[in-house]
């Protein structure tokens, strides 16, 4: 039953408890002692939607964006399931200004239409997206997005305002790398991961400089930056470019994702060959 649903007493104490579990939840989630999936699921059936999604998008140039989606529609069933980001469709110029913790509605927004959204909310019959800043650093943003079937009510919409504070200042306060960790394990339940060899195997698969190779590899062996500056005689203001680099062909937005990413295997299978670290 969803926070909104039911009359009488004892409906309204089962939606406290439902909207309470599901702050709960995520709390556990952005401490890493949760699944996203769950959290995500929760806040769902407290607010009576079907499809959520964590979308992290980078800012800039060549902007990309990941997605964490939760969709309570079956795999193999014909309509399309939750698969993608529509923050920049909705927040357009704002998406890296708007304030963490407020709401923004498809039906309150002045934008051009995307086709990609409407045929998806018209293929689920759905009529409204919410779209809920978490947190915005440096190179990316972080959103929430709610899929609902009908446009909100006034009393909706404001337990969601209230909500979406909680649920942002919550991830503000997430432990390090739980985004990049989440996205990982759930392309690895899909058979879907993010390359097929180590990061640091042989086939090189993010295809990394030579430069790029060693950075990394002196980081698995828990050189710290300004030791890598020392060992390989460059600057820190070069080390930071490679970092970029790197940051943009791992797809990883700063060095705790990267540093999961290189280090989520077991140590022996990221040992690149033997060779002398010039």
């Amino acid at each position: 039953m969803s926070f909104f649903e039911g009359t009488g007493q004892s409906a309204g104490i089962g939606n406290a408890i439902s909207l309470i579990d599901a702050v709960y939840r995520w709390c556990e989630c952005v401490k890493g002692q949760q699944v996203v999936d769950r959290a995500l699921k929760a806040i769902g059936d407290s607010l009576g939607s079907e499809a959520l999604a964590i979308s992290r998008v980078r800012i800039g140039a060549g902007a990309t964006t990941r997605i964490l989606a939760y969709d309570a529609m079956p795999a193999n069933a014909p309509m399309p399931r939750l698969q993608r980001s529509f923050a920049v469709s909705i927040l357009s110029d704002f998406l890296a200004s708007a304030r963490p913790g407020t709401v923004w509605l498809r039906s309150a927004v002045e934008v051009e239409a995307d086709p990609a959204l409407d045929l998806f909310h018209s293929r689920r019959n759905m009529r409204e997206l919410a779209i809920v800043p978490l947190a915005t650093e440096q190179s990316h943003s972080d959103f929430l997005e709610i899929h609902f079937a009908n446009p909100l009510t006034p009393g909706q919409h404001a337990v969601l305002n209230s909500l979406a504070m909680t649920l942002s200042e919550a991830w503000r306060k997430r432990s390090e790398g739980i985004f990049v960790s989440s996205v990982l394990s759930k392309e690895d339940k899909d058979d879907k991961p993010i390359y097929g060899t180590d990061l640091l195997g042989h086939r090189n698969p993010a295809r990394l400089s030579r430069a790029e190779f060693r950075i990394c590899l002196l980081l698995t062996r828990g050189v710290t930056l300004s030791s890598i500056c020392d060992e390989l005689s460059i600057a820190r203001s070069t080390l930071r470019t490679h970092l970029r680099n790197i940051y943009a062909k791992t797809a990883t937005e700063n060095l705790p994702d990267l540093l999961y990413l290189l280090l989520r295997k077991p140590a022996e299978s990221l040992v690149a060959p033997k060779r002398k670290i010039a």
